[in-house]
């Protein structure tokens, strides 16, 4: 039974995400989440030692895209992004996204809907022109690197990311996730993104 659940974990895998080797944007990686959210849902849970039932009571947020090196518009104008790939909302309330050097450390608030994006956006609403933003948060992200993590109100960890696997500079692009199954401390789960919160980015 144990190796037919890795074999089904891996068919999951392969049939949600054959193409990841191309960046995706938010927008397609919204469509195919909302079809298969259950089986992502139960693939995540075998990858933790949970059961599918045990997972769907704490809905998995992905950490879904940093924009740690800013924008076209401006270096300061660093943003982030949530992403909710299960079929039922989460409440934010006593979540936070914290860096490991203590800054930023973010209490994250209201709620998110199924299948939705949640974005921060740094010391202003103008890190993203035509996006208004669902938190405004302080803290600079170094752009060498930064470990942040994502707790939920037990204090469960809920993602986490190392490194800057992918993004640039110049010219600016972000770091964006291709694939929603494996941890976000795996460099596989990420890509540089050629279309910023689908195609949403600063002037």
């Amino acid at each position: 039974a144990e190796a037919m659940t890795h074999a089904g974990l891996i068919g999951v895998k392969v049939w949600i995400f054959k193409k990841q080797h191309f960046v995706k944007s938010l927008k397609e990686l919204q469509q195919m989440a909302k079809k298969e959210a259950a089986l992502v849902a139960a693939a995540m849970a075998i990858e933790s030692g949970e059961s599918p039932a045990s997972l769907a009571a704490a809905p998995a947020v992905v950490i879904s895209e940093i924009a740690w090196m800013g924008t076209a518009a401006s270096a300061n104008h660093e943003w982030l992004e949530l992403y909710n790939p299960s079929e039922q909302s989460v409440d934010l309330t006593g979540w936070f996204l914290t860096a490991a050097d203590g800054s930023p450390k973010i209490a994250l608030k209201g709620v998110m809907g199924s299948q939705g994006a949640y974005v921060l956006e740094r010391t202003s609403d103008q890190a993203i022109s035509n996006v208004a933003a669902d938190l405004i948060y302080t803290g600079a992200l170094n752009n060498d690197g930064e470990t942040l993590v994502l707790t939920d109100s037990t204090q469960h960890i809920v993602d986490r990311v190392d490194a800057w696997y992918a993004g640039i500079q110049k010219p600016a692009a972000s770091m964006t996730r291709v694939d929603l199954i494996i941890p976000g401390n795996n460099a596989a789960a990420w890509a540089t993104s050629t279309a910023s919160v689908g195609a949403r980015d600063a002037a």
